[in-house]
């Protein structure tokens, strides 16, 4: 349980990230293993949306996703959107972060992670950033083979040891 990490793309993630950053905080916590920490050692980001709130304007996407998640459409629902942002929880006491999104993607816009990776440099939270040049949501090939050797660098660098 000292050597965990959270990784995800896309929806996986925003719950990777969203899970990294609400660790602690009893309004996230589960109540089936309440002996056992939710804390993570650190968190792998591919182009998973961290602020929600960036979706309010977005009809097809909040009618397709949001609306279905949280029961309604902002701006009632501004509140909710906010809690499940992980840009929202960042605290100093979040863990490392590697984050990966395409500059071309036009699903989950970079706009995201530069947000969740500038909130978590601003907390003094180490965070790296892998801008993918031309890339969409997602990717193949030599692009997939970079970014997968980065990932594995990453995780062996902070769980190795623990």
């Amino acid at each position: 349980p000292k050597r965990i990490a959270v990784l995800g793309l896309s929806a996986g993630g925003h719950l990777a990230a969203l899970a990294a950053t609400t660790a602690g905080l009893k309004e996230f916590a589960g109540d089936e293993y309440p002996n056992e920490s939710d804390d993570v050692v650190c968190a792998v980001n591919y182009f998973g949306p961290a602020d929600l709130t960036l979706y309010c304007d977005t009809p097809g996407i909040e009618l397709a996703f949001l609306k279905p998640l949280f029961g309604g459409v902002a701006p009632q629902c501004t509140p909710q959107f906010k809690k499940a942002s992980p840009v929202e929880h960042v605290t100093k006491d979040a863990p490392p972060f590697l984050h990966f999104h395409g500059t071309a993607d036009f699903v989950v816009p970079i706009i995201h992670t530069e947000r969740l990776h500038a909130k978590l440099k601003e907390e003094g939270v180490p965070s790296e950033f892998v801008r993918v040049k031309g890339k969409g949501h997602g990717w193949t090939g030599d692009t997939s083979t970079q970014t997968l050797a980065t990932t594995i660098q990453f995780l062996d660098k902070h769980l190795k040891d623990h």
